[in-house]
């Protein structure tokens, strides 16, 4: 599934238990439904869009896909989309100075200190080639494949 966020907006003051954050989330690159958590330690609201009966057959089919990223039942769509939020912002915070790849089913950042160019990641990539480099790909499927790493490498039998 092709599930990414835009117009994430995290309030860092307000995140007392859970995340507290507002965002769109997308499937296919078309808005499919929004969330939002109020940080208070509940779980996240989703809200349809307009087309109501394709922005809920949306939320199914990303319920679905959660449940079996996760293996959980319980909550595995919050799991999801807050790994999602999560990425995006610190991607969003990132993203000029930072090379974000994937090795080994981890991701791993490497700050530059600087502003990027094309040569930097270039050479990046040429000096790595087992990585998959994040920084090659649009921003939402970088922000995707950050969350989903995250999510693969998670042990959800502890929580």
């Amino acid at each position: 599934m092709n599930i990414s966020v835009r117009n994430a907006k995290v309030d860092a003051h307000n995140s007392q238990e859970t995340l507290c954050f507002s965002a769109q989330i997308t499937i296919d690159d078309k808005l499919a439904f929004y969330a939002e958590n109020n940080g208070t330690g509940g779980t996240n609201t989703y809200y349809l869009n307009t087309d109501e009966d394709q922005s809920a057959q949306f939320l199914e089919d990303a319920e679905e896909f959660a449940k079996n990223l996760t293996g959980e039942n319980f909550e595995a769509l919050d799991l999801l989309i807050g790994s999602l939020v999560s990425a995006y912002t610190t991607a969003n915070e990132k993203i000029d100075t930072t090379i974000f790849m994937i090795e080994d089913s981890q991701v791993y950042t490497v700050d530059f200190g600087k502003n990027l160019t094309l040569l930097d990641i270039v050479g990046f990539v040429k000096d790595n080639p087992n990585a998959k480099v994040l920084n090659m790909l649009n921003f939402s499927d970088a922000v995707r494949e950050i969350a989903l790493a995250d999510l693969k490498n998670q042990d959800f039998s502890q929580v």
